[in-house]
């Protein structure tokens, strides 16, 4: 991962990018400027970023970007979850579709999604409100 500062960043905050990556697409982070963080150099194909964030308690965090059209694993998935800290909270555009997160479709990521996180004692924490600005 890398820090970036372009004229992108917002003031105040550090910019965290999967290494190479670069602004304007896939996963990032923003971290306030001030705050005690270690990034995380993750050893993923994915387009995932991460940092283990302290404040009163230590948590990491990490952003992950699921293509549309990507082909996405259970194992890919569990090789990167397994590099996490815990606790950890993952956060990001998973492109899937899925009742267990309020999507009134499912489709077969979001089947995927729903029995990775059964098999791993995950929580999916989403209260259905969409982001999709496409309407």
């Amino acid at each position: 991962m890398q820090a970036w500062g372009g004229a992108a960043a917002t003031r105040g905050f550090t910019l965290l990018l999967p290494r190479g990556g670069s602004p304007g697409g896939e996963a990032a982070l923003l971290t306030r400027n001030g705050t005690r963080f270690s990034e995380i150099d993750l050893k993923t194909g994915l387009h995932a970023a991460a940092a283990t964030i302290s404040l009163e308690k230590t948590l990491t965090v990490c952003s992950l970007y699921l293509p549309p059209n990507s082909q996405v694993s259970k194992l890919s998935l569990a090789e990167l979850f397994e590099q996490l800290p815990k606790p950890f909270l993952v956060l990001g555009d998973f492109n899937a579709h899925s009742p267990a997160w309020g999507d009134s479709r499912r489709d077969g990521r979001g089947r995927m999604l729903e029995e990775f996180t059964s098999e791993n004692d995950l929580i999916i924490l989403n209260s259905g409100l969409s982001l999709d600005l496409s309407d």
